[in-house]
């Protein structure tokens, strides 16, 4: 690369390669299953840990040794190469082990989308391609009437008990939990006529099962399918090579991440994620590092993660909401001395959030700021990141070595520096595809300078240091009446002037319509570092005024509501359907005045006097 072209375009200077070592953006071909990547990753540190699970230590000799085992059940069950196996698991050492056994058949894993509601979990299940279904023993419940249905007549379950790698003393307390969910699994497999066996029953057998064989390397191999989030439409299904995986992990090597075999990567996302089954689960051992797993996703207990594994975490991917948490905890002043990469993902915050999240971790020993980065399950999870030699508050980071971005508008033209649109991703982490929709996958693609781009949907920019700011989503907008004429507003528009202030820890605005009106009109949650009212009432005069004066008049939120915190949902991320859902304790400005309001009685009124 030449450092000192400038084009103008990011995509052709590629001013973020200089943070990295000359050449790092050539992509030479890996083909290696990830099986085959984890034994030469770890062949020197065969006797060193790999897995911590609540204390219990296992080294990466016995996870080769217990995916060996899985790959065998795997055959037995009749599984094939290029065939997915179902999975309703969480990060434990199980899953990990059959996913690894998976590679080494030649097959992959469809993994279902936990967070789903009744029926789009039934739709997602009944509509895969499957003939063996994984399921977590204490996800009984949530599978129950899926596992009734007549499509599942002539499928094979096989049921994991949570608690088979827990120490022994917690294994055994659990063991009366264990038996009541057996009695369900073997009360369904009698009254439905379903073929229910038991992991640990399997693993009994498997001494006399026949070895199997490594599996070539396959590039078109649906190694992952995961999900969308289904909460704008119906699911869909991402499928993914063990490129976007391999890759990535290359990619992390040449980012010099500064871990080594000695660093522990806490999981702490739902593998039903491509951040949480991806970056969070699978890279962390294909680079060394101790693969911490913790899958309990609760804010209220989430300090405790960094508290009851043996070894001190050195990298954690967890949202800014759970950020606040471990900052809100009861730490020793030591507990985050090795953690080198607070990494923030889920929603964006404020500049001035994570700063006081980081000023707060510095108790417990944290002396990195938080991390960011960004991309999507599309891209393999993740494009962009933050380095210890690349760091700008208020961005998502520098693309990775092997990614290049560009920035287009409506029409497709590529933009320059500093000027928002799409951000458009090439790398070789993308995905195959969107599962039996080949039209949608051929539309999420553009051709820049003969290069494939995946449109990510999202809205930002590049900067000349090759910094990328990611503002929001594309489809973040409602439709207002300017004067007559119908135009966007996009959401971020609205918030982004609220984050200015440096009081405000956080905003999200959401549109809503009142009556019958055509138009939506906008409302809008600010959370506040201080519960002192009259200064809030002040800050929020002065903002809505902002408001007047940056926006069309019918952008300007029309009620404004001070908020503790933010609901979250399942995936981590604010839960916008909770926000909708809320009418009442809302502020209202009239006449250069702050009134308390209810969204109730704003139906009745005339919502422009707001």
């Amino acid at each position: 690369m030449n450092t000192n072209q400038t084009t103008g375009y990011p995509s052709i200077d590629k001013p973020w390669l200089k943070y990295y070592p000359k050449d790092a953006d050539k992509i030479e071909p890996i083909n290696l299953t990830y099986y085959e990547y984890y034994l030469k990753a770890n062949k020197n540190y065969l006797n060193n840990p790999g897995i911590d699970y609540y204390k219990n230590v296992i080294s990466r000799r016995n996870v080769i040794n217990n995916s060996d085992i899985a790959a065998k059940i795997l055959n037995c069950l009749g599984v094939k190469k290029r065939e997915q196996v179902l999975f309703g698991m969480i990060g434990i050492p199980e899953a990990f082990y059959i996913i690894m056994g998976l590679s080494k058949i030649g097959a992959g894993v469809n993994i279902v989308n936990i967070t789903y509601e009744k029926d789009l979990l039934i739709d997602s299940v009944i509509n895969s391609d499957f003939n063996v279904f994984v399921i977590l023993d204490v996800f009984y419940d949530l599978f129950e009437e899926t596992l009734k249905m007549p499509e599942m007549a002539n499928k094979k379950i096989v049921a994991v008990h949570f608690s088979e790698s827990f120490p022994k003393f917690i294994k055994a307390i659990t063991l009366k939990q264990r038996c009541n969910y057996k009695k369900k699994f073997d009360c369904l497999a009698k009254t439905y006529g379903l073929d229910i066996s038991y992991y640990d029953d399997l693993i009994k057998e498997s001494d006399s099962m026949p070895d199997v064989k490594i599996a070539e390397y396959d590039k078109n191999l649906k190694f992952l399918t995961v999900y969308s989030s289904g909460t704008t439409s119906k699911a869909k299904g991402i499928d993914l090579s063990v490129d976007s995986i391999i890759y990535m992990a290359r990619n992390h090597e040449l980012a010099d991440l500064g871990t080594d075999e000695n660093t522990a990567s806490l999981h702490k996302v739902p593998i039903c994620f491509s951040t949480g089954v991806n970056n969070n689960f699978l890279l962390p051992p294909l680079v060394g590092m101790i693969n911490v797993l913790d899958p309990v996703f609760d804010k209220k207990t989430i300090g405790k993660s960094f508290l009851q594994h043996q070894f001190k975490i050195g990298v954690a991917i967890i949202s800014n909401e759970m950020w606040e948490a471990v900052s809100n905890s009861k730490l020793k002043k030591d507990t985050l001395s090795k953690l080198t990469h607070p990494i923030a993902g889920g929603d964006g915050a404020s500049v001035y959030r994570q700063q006081k999240i980081f000023e707060k971790l510095k108790k417990f020993g944290c002396k990195t700021p938080l991390y960011s980065g960004a991309g999507s399950t599309e891209v393999g999870a993740c494009a962009t990141t933050t380095l210890r030699q690349a760091y700008k508050a208020g961005t998502a980071g520098v693309p990775l070595p092997q990614v290049n971005v560009a920035v287009i508008d409506e029409t497709g033209k590529q933009l320059k520096y500093n000027q928002s649109g799409e951000l458009c991703y090439s790398t070789p982490m993308m995905m195959l595809g969107y599962t039996d929709n080949t039209s949608k996958t051929q539309n999420s693609f553009i051709y820049i300078n003969s290069k494939k781009y995946y449109k990510t949907g999202d809205i930002g920019f590049v900067d000349e240091n090759g910094f990328v700011t990611y503002r929001g989503r594309k489809s973040d907008f409602i439709v207002i009446d300017d004067n007559g004429i119908e135009k966007k507003q996009y959401l971020f528009e609205v918030e982004e002037i609220a984050k200015k202030y440096e009081f405000v820890i956080d905003c999200e605005a959401v549109g809503i319509k009142f009556n019958d009106n055509k138009y939506q009109n906008v409302i809008v949650h600010i959370q506040f570092n201080t519960k002192k009212a009259d200064f809030i009432k002040k800050t929020v005069l002065e903002i809505y005024n902002d408001f007047k004066n940056i926006l069309p008049l019918s952008s300007v939120p029309v009620a404004i509501k001070i908020r503790n915190d933010f609901p979250v949902a399942k995936s981590g991320k604010k839960d916008i359907k909770k926000l909708l859902s809320e009418t009442e304790n809302f502020l209202c400005v009239k006449d250069n005045n702050v009134y308390d309001c209810s969204l109730k009685e704003m139906l009745t009124e005339d919502i422009n006097e707001c």
